[in-house]
This record gives structure tokens, C-alpha cells and sequence, in this order.
């Protein structure tokens, strides 16, 4: 069972709705828009904590349960004087843990559009939310997103990326009150797996290429044999949009 559901699905596909044939054109493209913002790509998650121990991936935790910043200033942790010799730097002791721990982490991300400090709850505002340097590096995409006809107005857009074999936390989303409203889109879903946890803890693979679903229920990713990434778009879905997908109801 999934705790919270789209019309009484775990999650819709919008295949039928967007131009998914449009994108696949335009998919080298990407990957050299990828490529060429290397230099912006940084480890993904929220701020407080980036990863857990493996043995703790279950429906326990949250993103949003432990700050990472006071794990890794606790005296009592077992590399604090690591920590403390990175100077706690939230990057360098992730690194570390890599390495030196039973970790799965968030992977790597890369924005395109992102929110004002401390405003994540804002990141389905156009208003709130700004363009950054490695837009410039997508053109061809930046375009098929505008002529999508989905949203009103558009807020954060962000790569996430798996290497091949690579498991992210299973985690859930902050919620605020609101049915956030975004796509989720997988081109290959054949190089990376996406999922919803089951009250049971079972898998649901989503084998769709550009779904909706409530974040509040426990997801992740898996990457296959190959390098993988999803794009997530954040906005206000178009009224006239969502009648045509039977969703104005479920959001409005």
C-alpha cells in the first residue's frame, strides 16, 4: 500500500500528455549542456543531511530527521577528529564518509532554476525562484519546457544524476500543506530505476518517462549498468492542462 495517492494511484503517467518524443530528440543536446556545466554538478539532498548508513534505510527516517551539520560537530562521533580536521566542511566530510563508511548518499545534482535561500517551500514560485549559470547551457531544453503547456509559471528545475550501480537514500520530501506540483521525468528509465516504497517496504518501479507523484511517500533511485539522470521541474500547473489529465481536481 502507498501511503498517499493521485486519484487513487501511487503515481500518474503523463506520457500521453507531453512531448516525450520532443525531448528524446533533443537528448544529446542535454547531455552536452550536462557536460559542459561539469563545474556546477555538486552532491544533491537537503542541507542537513545527505546521507545515511545503509543499515538505517528504512521508513524510520526523513531527509529532514537528522542535522548534519550537529552529526558531524558531535565529540561523540567515531571521525569527529576527522570532521574536525576538514574543518567541518559539508562537502569534504561527505566525501570522507564515502570512503570510510557503510553510506548511501544522495548522488549529484545540477540546477537550472533554484529557490532563494531558505525558501524551499517556495520552489514552485517563478517569483521566488532564479535562473542559474548553467541555463545558459540548455537552450534546447529550456525551450521544449516552455512550449510544454503544463504550467502557468515555472519555479526550480534540477538534474539529479546516479552512476552506474550507484543507490541513493531512500528518503521523502518536506510537505507544507500544499500538493506540490511538479513533473518527474526518467528519458531511460533502462539506465536508472525509480521507486515507490510500499507501506511494506516493497518496491514499486515506475517504468514510466515523466510521472507526478506525492514525495511525502518514501522514493529513490537506482542506477543500472549506465550513467542515468532524472529532471525534476517545480511550478504551477496550468488549469486547462490539468483538466485534459483528469488531475484539477486532485490539486485544485
Amino acid at each position: 500500500m502507498i501511503q498517499y495517492t493521485i486519484n487513487n494511484n501511487p503515481f500518474i503517467s503523463l506520457d500521453a500528455y507531453i512531448d516525450i518524443a520532443g525531448l528524446k530528440a533533443i537528448e544529446k543536446n542535454i547531455t552536452l549542456g550536462i557536460v559542459k556545466s561539469k563545474n556546477n554538478i555538486g552532491d544533491a539532498g537537503a542541507g542537513k543531511v545527505n546521507f545515511y548508513p545503509s543499515a538505517i534505510q528504512n521508513k524510520s527516517m526523513s531527509l529532514q530527521d537528522i542535522s548534519w551539520d550537529e552529526v558531524i560537530r558531535d565529540p561523540a562521533h567515531p571521525y569527529y577528529e576527522q570532521y574536525k580536521e576538514l574543518k567541518f566542511d559539508n562537502t569534504a566530510c561527505r566525501m570522507f564518509n564515502r570512503y570510510m563508511f557503510d553510506t548511501i548518499q544522495m548522488g549529484q545534482s545540477l540546477s537550472l532554476r533554484t529557490y532563494k535561500t531558505k525558501q524551499f517551500q517556495l520552489k514552485d514560485s517563478a517569483e521566488h525562484c532564479f535562473d542559474c549559470p548553467s541555463i545558459v547551457n540548455f537552450p534546447e531544453l529550456m525551450s521544449w519546457i516552455k512550449n510544454l503547456t503544463i504550467f502557468q509559471e515555472i519555479g526550480r528545475i534540477i538534474f539529479f544524476f546516479n552512476s552506474p550501480y550507484d543507490k541513493h537514500a531512500v528518503h521523502k520530501d518536506h510537505f507544507f500543506g500544499s500538493k506540490e506540483q511538479f513533473i518527474l521525468i526518467n528519458l531511460n528509465p533502462e539506465k536508472k530505476e525509480f521507486f515507490i516504497l510500499h507501506d511494506n517496504g516493497e518496491k514499486l518501479i515506475v517504468d514510466s518517462k515523466a510521472v507526478v507523484f506525492d514525495p511525502r511517500n518514501y522514493h529513490g533511485t537506482e542506477g543500472k549498468e549506465y550513467y542515468g539522470w532524472t529532471l525534476r521541474i517545480d511550478g504551477k500547473f496550468n488549469k486547462d492542462w490539468l483538466q485534459t489529465t483528469d488531475l484539477l481536481g486532485h490539486y485544485l
